[in-house]
């Protein structure tokens, strides 16, 4: 008799042997060998391999130093061959990153000159400029020279600065003096002091005297030692019946020393008992004019 049950046991599947059971753990990796061992039992323990992991990592290390030391300068003992030297420094000097130069051969003008230019000494007298406040046709000339010495711009700028400096103070100290000794002469000649001056220039022109003189007399500038001469000539020559003397101006003003003068000679007067009213008035006001002329030219 046929059964239902016999149908599905031939259709089922067998069992599986290991039913629902996991599957067993891989086999443990036996331990990694200690890479170390590639060197001797002497070498295995240096220091210098304690911190490195694997044979890969000390591959690496050891072409990174080989570059570094490729690309390292030796430098040269006192035994070397100046080619030797010479080869050490350029390949220094090669290096833009580093602000050296060579040392300049003393002997060897040509080498001084390359060191020169590159502290900043210009290739001619047109690289050196003079500071706005010097005066630039006075120093000038001094660039010739500043490029045979090799200045640099900034070393010749400088000394032009410090000679203006002193130039100034001395031209200063200068216009001080001259200045002092116009105001004595001022003191001195009083109210006569534009007449004489002016008659000074009229005596030069007709004499010939060079021009800057005659300038002088005329703007003012002529120093005190000039005014005196010049003055001291145009008294000699202007007496009666000289050929210069038709040709300047006379000097009717009195100096200070001619007013004093005037002053005692009319103070005498004063004293007079027997002077008349009249004439005491008059001598009065001179006298009072005088006064007032002398402070004046103080």
């Amino acid at each position: 008799m046929f059964k239902l049950k016999d149908v599905y046991m031939e259709e089922a599947e067998p069992p599986s042997s290991s039913g629902d059971a996991p599957p067993p753990d891989p086999a443990p990796s036996p331990p990694p060998s200690d890479w170390r061992t590639i060197f001797s039992e002497e070498n295995r323990d240096s220091p210098s391999l304690q911190d490195v992991p694997d044979a890969d990592t000390f591959l690496k290390n050891y072409e990174h130093t080989k570059a570094m030391v490729g690309n390292s300068v030796r430098l040269p003992t006192d035994d070397a061959g100046q080619e030797s030297i010479d080869k050490t420094v350029a390949k220094i000097l090669e290096n833009r990153n580093l602000p050296l130069m060579r040392k300049p051969d003393l002997d060897n003008p040509e080498s001084l000159v390359e060191v020169q230019k590159a502290l900043g000494r210009p290739d001619d007298v047109s690289g050196y400029a003079v500071p706005d406040d010097v005066n630039g046709e006075l120093f000038g000339s001094l660039s010739e020279k500043a490029l045979e010495l090799g200045l640099t711009k900034k070393q010749y700028e400088g000394m032009a600065a410090a000679l203006g400096s002193q130039q100034m103070a001395e031209y200063e100290r200068m216009q001080e003096s001259k200045n002092a000794e116009i105001s004595q002469v001022k003191g001195e000649w009083g109210p006569a002091f534009d007449q004489k001056v002016g008659r000074a220039a009229q005596v030069a022109e007709a004499l010939g005297a060079p021009k800057a003189l005659i300038d002088a007399l005329k703007d003012g500038s002529a120093n005190a030692e000039a005014l005196r001469f010049m003055d001291n000539v145009a008294t000699q020559l202007g007496t009666e019946g000289s050929q210069i003397a038709s040709q300047v101006g006379q000097v009717t003003e009195d100096t200070v020393a001619e007013l004093h003068q005037r002053r005692t000679e009319i103070f005498a007067e004063l004293r007079r008992d027997d002077l008349p009213p009249s004439e005491r008035d008059a001598k009065m006001k001179r006298y009072i004019k005088i006064n007032e002329q002398i402070a004046a030219a103080k």
